[in-house]
């Protein structure tokens, strides 16, 4: 990122932040794209916790609650690593 040294009137010098368009032309591209691909990972994990709840008997004892779990999991880690890189990005 840039930034630019500056003196106000009372003779103090900053440090001021100046935008690049190119910063935010790159930037845009890689948030789309991360959300891209992290995307089917959600998806997944909230089909495996759609279908832990719709279908108990399909599991042996207490496995629906092992499958809601472990889709839970794997979609609250792709939601945790998109917000994270998206933090990442627009600083």
């Amino acid at each position: 990122m840039c930034y630019a040294i500056y003196m106000n009137e009372g003779g103090e010098y900053g440090l001021k932040f100046k935008p690049e368009l190119m910063l935010y032309v790159i930037k845009l591209p890689c948030a789309i794209a991360l959300h891209l691909v992290l995307y089917p990972q959600i998806d997944q994990g909230l089909r495996l916790m759609k279908f832990a709840n719709n279908s108990p008997d399909s599991f042996v004892t207490h496995g629906s609650y092992i499958a809601f779990l472990l889709g839970f999991i794997g979609m609250l880690t792709a939601v945790v690593a998109e917000t994270v890189n998206i933090y990442l990005l627009s600083n």
